[in-house]
């Protein structure tokens, strides 16, 4: 009689813990942008703090040059350049874009040019988002009309 009991016991936790399992698998985010598939890449967390150190019209810190060419994860806001839907261009700045007067202008190290994979566009979001890709360095910018410092090969926006 102990054994059954110990036997219906054990199956009844297994049944718990697999009913735990699949519903915790159900309630992680699910990320819905993804671009190119790419779970083995490992990322290298990069802030804007550290990008703002290459200045205009100065060569860039080595700190940042060690950057060009490797795969980053930030956090930003999305800004559309001329559409909303299916963006495989977009920019993502330190600051949200606003229209306030009163709000100072983003400068040029603050921000990168996302280009994503012909066809795998994404729509807009609002608030701070997660990118992932292939960062590169624009090495000879003489001054902020000289065109993105910083463009990156979009790998997924969660």
């Amino acid at each position: 009689m102990i054994l059954l009991l110990t036997s219906q016991l054990s199956s009844s936790i297994r049944t718990v813990g697999l009913a735990l399992l699949i519903a915790t698998a159900l309630m992680l985010p699910q990320n819905v942008n993804s671009t190119t598939p790419a779970p083995e890449v490992k990322y290298k967390r990069v802030s804007f703090g550290v990008l703002g150190l290459y200045v205009p019209g100065s060569p860039p810190p080595k700190k940042v040059l060690e950057l060009d060419g490797q795969n980053i994860e930030m956090l930003g806001f999305l800004a559309a350049i001329n559409q909303l839907e299916d963006m495989e261009e977009f920019i993502v700045s330190k600051v949200p874009p606003l229209n306030c007067y009163c709000h100072p202008a983003t400068k040029v190290n603050e921000m990168l040019m996302v280009r994503t994979p012909k066809g795998k566009g994404i729509d807009f979001k609002s608030g701070i988002v997660k990118i992932r890709g292939k960062l590169h360095v624009s090495k000879d910018i003489k001054s902020e009309y000289d065109g993105p410092m910083y463009e990156l090969e979009c790998y997924e926006v969660l």
